[in-house]
């Protein structure tokens, strides 16, 4: 009988003591799963250092188990949170879209969507408070309740209040940043809705300078009757949007500085020409120089679009 095929080697250390004078005995005991062997007669302090060695490697045994469990934990949340990012491609003749997520750790936070018709196209960009498991639970959780309230997708006040309220009810409460834009071609308008969120860029057709669209809101997921509002400008076609997470512009170097809004700023204007697939290059080139070789301490999400 091998005991191990019940209790793991490292998990449940066994020290077998025997008669020096006890022949065929080693074979046998370890064959049957023995960790170590002592003879006696044995010195005391032998046996304290031989039964230390084992726990030390009991405590190791465990580590590896605990991280084996929570890869498997790990490779869930990364399925859900991959399954939640936009795959399909813009329909509409109307729009080009280019976008990034990249967690700062294997999975993250950062969420972005969009719905559209024959008429417009909606934005949803939101920032989870948090990393891991936690985070990414909480993103797909929003990702759902986003596609259960499409119907209120041209009404951006109605649709954060509604996602708030959803998001309130449904888990612990946490900090969720989000901005809705919602671009309606048919009467040429654009509406922007904040929710503790960072600021929409618009670049206006003809112009390099970067506007910033930024109306009052307060964060969702903690109470009910979230303050939110909306802004609402006239569109002009050839506009490019960009919509983005706090992880872009406080990205630090290794001088401890941020990579700011005035650097994201500069890329834009000197991009503003460029396709938007390119300008999506030089932004993730851009903020990969400022760090220097240094992982990014945030997840780091944005998204552009040319209307």
């Amino acid at each position: 009988m091998n005991i191990r095929t019940q209790f793991d080697i490292g998990l449940l250390p066994v020290i077998l003591i025997i008669d020096s004078n006890q022949a065929g005995v080693a074979a046998s005991a370890f064959s049957a799963g023995v960790n170590d062997l002592i003879r006696h007669p044995f010195e005391k302090a032998e046996v304290i250092a031989r039964v230390r060695n084992l726990l030390l490697q009991r405590e190791a045994s465990l580590a590896r188990e605990n991280y084996r469990a929570l890869n498997r934990e790990l490779e869930i949340a990364r399925s859900i949170q991959e399954s939640i990012i936009p795959t399909s491609q813009p329909r509409s003749g109307h729009y080009k879209i280019e976008a990034v997520c990249m967690p700062a750790r294997s999975i993250g936070g950062d969420f972005y969507d969009f719905v559209e018709d024959e008429n417009t196209v909606a934005v949803l960009i939101a920032d989870v408070a948090g990393h891991g498991i936690p985070a990414a639970l909480y993103a797909a959780m929003l990702k759902i309740a986003f596609h259960n309230l499409r119907d209120k997708a041209r009404f951006p006040e109605k649709l954060l209040k509604e996602l708030n309220d959803v998001m309130v009810d449904r888990g612990e409460r946490t900090f969720i940043s989000c901005a809705y834009t919602l671009v309606d071609f048919k009467n040429k308008r654009l509406l922007h809705a904040n929710a503790g969120h960072l600021p929409l860029l618009v670049q206006e057709p003809g112009k390099k300078t970067v506007k910033r669209i930024h109306p009052p809101g307060g964060v969702l997921g903690i109470r009910k009757t979230a303050a939110i509002t909306v802004e609402m400008q006239h569109l002009q076609p050839q506009t490019r949007l960009v919509l983005f997470t706090d992880g872009v512009i406080e990205m630090t170097n290794r001088q401890g500085q941020f990579f700011d809004e005035e650097r994201l700023v500069q890329v834009l204007e000197e991009m503003r020409e460029a396709p938007l697939a390119d300008v999506k290059e030089k932004l993730l080139t851009t903020l990969r120089e400022f760090a220097e070789g240094e992982a990014f301490l945030d997840d780091v999400t944005f998204v552009l679009l040319d209307v």
